[in-house]
């Protein structure tokens, strides 16, 4: 590839085509790269939250607790937005309840609800283990230029709607 570095990608395309693969480079480029990142991100956040005693998925929940507010925290919606089932979302709950970092209440309008939130020591954890991996992805993302950046996203985000869209 002149006037481009090879990544590892790049290596695993040269061996494939060497050993006789037909497949559509470029296709194969793009998704080998996806997947990389995605492990490489997904292992940066598992070592942050390490660090703070928590599995990432632990971390991931104590995120979504954190993002969808005090009211709509309910162990449906923490099923939902992790794509778990609702008894592996509660072994969840239990585990973060165990750890002091949530606790449940009930619903204030629904008594068959429950709601979850964030204590101050789930509040605290989360806040600090979430910047080890946010100045890292800055790092990273720093190589690309705003419109770069800007660009990528919008690729991305037509790739993710795809991939919605047919799993309709």
């Amino acid at each position: 590839m002149p006037g481009h570095d090879m990544d590892s990608i790049d290596d695993l395309l040269v061996q494939w085509k060497r050993a006789g693969t037909t497949f559509d480079p470029l296709t194969e480029g793009v998704m080998g790269r996806i997947v990389r990142l995605g492990r490489y991100l997904t292992r940066l956040l598992s070592d942050s939250a390490a660090a703070y005693n928590l599995s990432g998925e632990e971390w991931e929940a104590l995120g979504v607790l954190k993002r969808v507010g005090d009211a709509e925290a309910t162990p449906g919606r923490l099923a939902q937005d992790l794509s778990l089932t609702p008894g592996a979302a509660t072994a969840r709950l239990d585990r973060l309840e165990r750890k002091d970092l949530v606790r449940r209440r009930p619903h204030p309008t629904d008594r068959r609800t429950v709601c979850v939130e964030l204590t101050v020591a789930g509040e605290r954890v989360w806040r600090e283990a979430a910047t080890v991996p946010r100045n890292r992805e800055r790092l990273i993302i720093e190589h690309l230029s705003e419109a770069e950046r800007k660009q990528l996203n919008d690729l991305l985000r037509r790739l993710m709607l795809a991939f919605e869209k047919s799993r309709r």
